[in-house]
């Protein structure tokens, strides 16, 4: 196994990454935990050389356009160097990661997410520009999102696909979620109306809305 000091670290990380290998069994039962894959991700999470960055950049730029594996692979990766960092330099290379990307489901999902848990204030313009999405899990994943970043300015964007209850994309619960996680007073009337709406709801999204709502409206209320 590579080191990160290693010329071609970041090529064999990806391989083990995507590795359908098992380990010898670690326990009396069989686990996750027991594949090459699982510890490569694990290991993927703890990154924090930035010496990696001239690896990462060449894979980046590597062709036209990136493929779908590659670019969810290179989201992973940087996302948890710039978590453990947060580098400048690595976040300029995830936004033109996010350039060089398909705009697909998958990789837009994966590009999202690893935005949302590095929370990378600067992917903010790119996340807007997928709330028309007709794809649940980019939906979701970007209403997450704009709750980690807990700007104040991020109320009325989600408020607004609350009131819409996200345009029957994905369940509007998230947005619920999203606005007790940015914990703000003027999130209040947005949570105040989708109780309402739902209080005779019988369909789950409609439950879930009404539950997590109520649920956030209490924690605003004493916070």
């Amino acid at each position: 196994m590579k080191t990160t000091s290693d010329p071609g670290y970041i090529e064999d990380l990806i391989k083990r990454m995507n590795s359908d290998d098992e380990l010898p069994q670690s326990g009396p039962f069989k686990s996750s935990r027991d594949t090459v894959s699982f510890q490569a991700n694990r290991e993927a999470e703890r990154l924090d050389d930035l010496s990696v960055l001239s690896q990462i950049d060449e894979r980046v730029h590597k062709g036209k356009k990136l493929k779908s594996g590659d670019s969810t692979d290179l989201a992973k990766i940087l996302s948890e160097l710039i978590r453990n960092t947060d580098d400048p330099t690595a976040i300029d290379l995830y936004l033109e990661l996010i350039k060089r990307s398909p705009n697909t489901g998958g990789p837009t999902m994966y590009l999202i997410s690893g935005a949302k848990n590095a929370r990378i204030r600067e992917c903010w313009g790119f996340v807007i520009s997928q709330l028309g999405t007709k794809n649940s899990s980019v939906l979701s994943t970007a209403i997450e999102y704009f709750g980690a970043i807990g700007n104040k300015d991020g109320i009325p964007i989600i408020g607004d696909l609350l009131d819409a209850d996200c345009n029957g994309v994905t369940n509007p619960m998230y947005c619920a979620m999203a606005l007790e996680k940015i914990g703000h007073k003027d999130a209040l009337p947005y949570l105040e109306r989708a109780v309402s709406r739902h209080k005779k709801s019988r369909k789950r999204e409609g439950i879930d809305a009404r539950a997590y709502s109520a649920k956030a409206i209490q924690y605003l209320s004493v916070n």
